[in-house]
């Protein structure tokens, strides 16, 4: 499922308008249509997860794939576009591999902005916490 598009709200507006003139009408059939289309696009936009859900669970699975494991033309390549990530979730699919299906899943639903700031924060995060380990280990914190 694509993530909305700029002009979503718009659209729905529309649709619901549109009904409201139906409803008036003996055509209820064609207003419950534009309602229920309506209605599937805000399930859509409702269903976007944002990058604050879904970091933490790609930092733990960048630590646990350091190349990417299953989704790794997206996370190592920067490969962000809708086909790779169906690809790479077809490759969780036959592998059976939970973990990358999960965020593959998640993923898919996010705008290609939101998937690379997602990776781009989670290399941070995973980043910073090398080095504050790195500098515990060495008696500096």
């Amino acid at each position: 499922m694509n993530p909305p598009k700029i002009g979503t709200v718009a659209k729905v507006r529309a649709l619901l308008i549109e009904a409201d003139g139906l409803l008036g009408s003996v055509e209820v059939d064609e207003a419950s249509e534009k309602i229920n289309q309506a209605l599937a696009m805000l399930d859509r936009f409702e269903e976007k997860p944002t990058i604050p859900e879904v970091l933490p669970e790609m930092v733990r699975f960048m630590r646990e794939h350091p190349a990417g494991g299953k989704l790794h033309i997206v996370i190592d390549d920067g490969n962000f576009d809708d086909d790779s990530l169906r690809y790479s979730l077809e490759g969780a699919i036959a592998e059976k591999d939970a973990a990358a299906l999960s965020l593959a899943e998640k993923m898919i639903r996010m705008s290609t902005t939101q998937r690379r700031r997602l990776v781009r924060r989670a290399e941070a995060e995973i980043e910073s916490n090398k080095r504050r380990d790195w500098e515990r280990s060495m008696g500096n914190v």
